[in-house]
C-alpha cells in the first residue's frame, strides 16, 4: 500500500512538472508568435511607406 502512495506521488510530481513546462513552452510560442507578428507588420509599414512615396 505504501509502494501504491509513493508512485502515485511520482506520478502527480511528474505530471504536475510537464503541465507546468508545456504551459510555459506554449506561453513562450505565444510571446514569440506576437513579437514576430509586430516586427513583420512593421517592417510591412515601412514597405507600403516606401512604395508609397516611391510611386
Amino acid at each position: 500500500m505504501l509502494s501504491f502512495y509513493i508512485y502515485m506521488f511520482f506520478l502527480i510530481r511528474y505530471l504536475l512538472c510537464s503541465i507546468f513546462i508545456l504551459s510555459f513552452y506554449i506561453i513562450f510560442y505565444i510571446i514569440f508568435l506576437y513579437c514576430l507578428c509586430i516586427i513583420f507588420s512593421y517592417y510591412l509599414c515601412i514597405i507600403f511607406f516606401i512604395l508609397f512615396y516611391v510611386l
